[in-house]
């Protein structure tokens, strides 16, 4: 299959206007051409500037970015919709609240990917609060961070047993991989999509990953305040139930695997890091029922009683056992 560019960038975007100077600003000074790197820009219904601002810089780059503008379907829709255009050899994706080192991607590409036919290279990421976060920061050339060992090469398969797979703007993925594999983002999830993306690319047969020790991203956590508890706990109730469909669509991939018992330990592993969900249950607005239920559909995945270590599983043991404990502590738990 023939591409256009070397590197495909997907960026979902949804009312993200404050902070797009930085974005932009890191995404245009990736690559030292524009010939080698498309954009995709994916503006998911926004009601404030984030069209506009995305305009200006198609503007300045019309010969390799793609604006699309789409009625708001959520982060996963977003990016099926630029997974459907992209023209390059890999693609990865980047959220527009993060940053990147000017001229990381290029870095990576030449010094990882160029020449080889490796499928999918991984790499880290700098992880600090938003407003410990310096411009300076990103001036630095990318060569100039040069921890950048090979830590691994391998199988798809044998990298998800090693590393986290929880996020994907750490990865350069084979784009066609993911086309001759049908894969795409499960569009009824909010949260934890990158998790199942990346559990059923990892698994496909034959796949290659290299991972370096090589930091280009800036995961910049912007702790937003909502505006009242109410809407905090709707917030979480909704990754509540991402959760539990996450952890269904596991249970679905682990009985395909349960001829290879290392595989399907990973994903119980995966599995009941994600079922720690006593704490959220705490902070969300689920009713009696809801929260019966929800320990129901525990319990048949093979996740209740929970099973990790400590304390806190006796405690949320006790509450969902007798769920009204729940609502005597809720008014005393930090929300999310």
């Amino acid at each position: 299959m023939d591409f256009r560019y070397k590197l495909s960038v997907i960026v979902p975007c949804y009312n993200v206007e404050q902070y797009l100077d930085l974005a932009l600003d890191c995404l245009e000074k990736q690559w030292d051409n524009d010939k080698d790197i498309q954009f995709i820009l994916v503006n998911d219904g926004s009601t404030d500037g984030t069209l506009q601002r995305l305009y200006l810089f198609e503007k300045k780059h019309k010969t390799n970015t793609i604006i699309v503008n789409k009625q708001n379907g959520g982060i996963s829709s977003a990016r099926n919709e630029g997974l459907q255009i992209v023209d390059g050899k890999y693609v990865t994706f980047f959220d527009p609240d993060d940053a990147l080192i000017y001229g990381g991607y290029q870095y990576l590409y030449e010094n990882y990917l160029s020449g080889n036919d490796v499928d999918t290279l991984a790499f880290k990421t700098n992880q600090m609060p938003a407003g410990d976060f310096d411009i300076s920061y990103i001036n630095d050339e990318a060569k100039s961070n040069k921890e950048n060992d090979l830590e691994f090469e391998g199988s798809g398969k044998d990298f998800f047993l090693k590393f986290n797979t929880l996020v994907t703007w750490l990865f350069f993925y084979r784009t066609d991989v993911i086309r001759n594999n049908n894969l795409c983002f499960d569009e009824g999830l909010t949260y934890t999509e990158d998790t199942l993306f990346n559990l059923q690319y990892f698994l496909v047969e034959g796949l290659s990953v290299r991972r370096v020790d090589y930091k280009p991203h800036f995961w910049l956590n912007r702790m937003g305040s909502l505006s009242s508890v109410q809407d905090k706990r709707s917030k979480v109730t909704k990754m509540l139930k991402c959760n539990m469909t996450c952890l269904q669509r596991m249970e679905d991939v682990q009985i395909r695997n349960l001829n290879n018992e290392d595989l399907a330990k990973r994903i119980e592993e995966l599995q009941v890091d994600k079922s720690r969900i006593g704490a959220m249950v705490l902070r969300s607005n689920l009713d009696l029922k809801q929260i019966v239920d929800l320990r129901q559909k525990l319990k048949k995945l093979g996740l209740y009683p929970i099973k990790w270590k400590g304390f806190k599983s006796f405690i949320y043991n006790t509450m969902f056992r007798f769920p009204f404990l729940f609502f005597l502590f809720r008014p005393l738990a930090s929300c999310i």
